[in-house]
């Protein structure tokens, strides 16, 4: 409600419990608690049984091992005088987000303009779809990019991002 710079940005919010034991709302630390829960683990040197976050460890390792190509990739759009929003999101999409989803899979919005195939060289044509999320009676919009999760449960514990002017959410 404030104009505030993104790094002064401060977030109100009050916990609303139904019952002593079951949030409705969840803070930003509980957030974090299992990825922090997860990198100690790996700093003291335990053994990482399958779970999600060992598997978002995986594919972070998996994506750092091709770090130089799809940087490379990158850099060729962003640099590209004549490139689009819409070039920018498909290049971020295919070559650093989606790799890093739980699901591999996510849809830029179809109603983004000058749809055509990345623009890094590599021919990827991204996967275009219906991006609209919210609730009619409070919020309802487009955003640039959502992600799918492995198990495709579009309904649940949806979180909004937004890097560099691009609308993203991840659907758990």
């Amino acid at each position: 409600m404030e104009s505030r710079s993104f790094s002064n940005a401060e977030c109100e919010f009050d916990v609303l419990k139904e019952n002593e034991n079951e949030s409705l709302w969840v803070t930003l630390e509980e957030m974090f608690r299992n990825g922090i829960r997860l990198m100690t683990a790996i700093k003291n040197g335990e053994t990482i049984t399958d779970s999600p976050e060992k598997n978002a460890i995986e594919r972070i390792e998996r994506y750092y091992q091709s770090k130089e190509t799809n940087e490379k990739y990158l850099k060729k759009v962003f640099h590209m005088k004549d490139a689009t929003e819409t070039d920018i999101t498909v290049v971020l999409t295919e070559h650093l987000l989606k790799a890093l989803s739980p699901g591999q899979s996510c849809s830029v919005d179809s109603q983004s303009k000058d749809k055509r195939p990345c623009q890094c060289g590599c021919e990827k044509d991204a996967t275009f779809g219906d991006t609209m999320i919210g609730n009619k009676s409070v919020w309802y919009g487009r955003i640039d990019v959502i992600f799918q999760s492995a198990e495709g449960d579009l309904a649940d514990n949806l979180s909004n991002l937004n890097i560099q002017g691009i609308t993203l959410a991840y659907v758990k």
